[in-house]
């Protein structure tokens, strides 16, 4: 089931009605991605499509709208983020996200290369005859 939305009454369109539909489960598992909380992926992706609906006449269409209402969910996370440190709320962990998300990436993304690497490497060497 999917929540509903508050905007005022009026204000809700098709075109808002299908963004919302269409994405809610994938900006949902992005946030919840970033914050490893149910609680905090539902409220985050509550705002971001809150403030994405309201601002949808802006998207000019150079990307996919979900990796716009992504990169929109990704600025409420980090806002989010930004108000618990300043509160003082945040473990020690989820402080260091913001800091950590490239680096995590790139973390990610290297044994990506390998692997990538180590089967072209592997399928040059079964094309080479063996020395005999």
């Amino acid at each position: 089931m999917i929540p509903v939305l508050s905007l005022k009454r009026g204000e809700i369109n098709d075109r808002h009605r299908k963004a919302y539909t269409d994405y809610f489960d994938t900006v949902y598992r992005y946030v919840l991605g970033l914050s490893r909380d149910g609680c905090v992926a539902d409220e985050i992706t509550q705002e971001t499509f809150f403030k994405a609906l309201k601002n949808l006449n802006t998207f000019k269409g150079q990307c996919k709208l979900s990796v716009w209402l992504c990169q929109v969910a990704k600025n409420c996370y980090f806002t989010y983020l930004e108000k618990e440190k300043r509160k003082g709320a945040l473990p020690d962990e989820a402080s260091s996200t913001t800091e950590s998300l490239e680096a995590a990436f790139v973390s990610k993304e290297t044994p990506c290369r390998f692997i990538r690497s180590f089967t072209t490497l592997q399928s040059k060497t079964a094309d080479t005859p063996a020395p005999g």
